[in-house]
């Protein structure tokens, strides 16, 4: 499967989310340990601040992503 920008919508990013706290605890950066598996998740605000804040909004809505 090839993602492309055009398949980044937040419905998408949703998902991606819901997938990976089915398989990955998150955790911040500082509790990163290597005895487990986990998901440091992250995203750039580098193009649009407005953008990372209607993401970190989706993010609210699984409340045990970290960042």
């Amino acid at each position: 499967m090839e993602n492309t920008f055009q398949d980044f919508t937040e419905d998408e990013y949703r998902r991606l989310l819901k997938i990976a706290k089915d398989k990955w605890e998150f955790i911040f950066f500082p509790d990163c340990r290597q005895d487990r598996k986990v998901c440091l998740w992250r995203h750039d605000v580098d193009v649009s601040v407005h953008r990372a804040y209607q993401l970190a909004k989706i993010e609210a809505e699984h409340n045990e992503v970290k960042n």
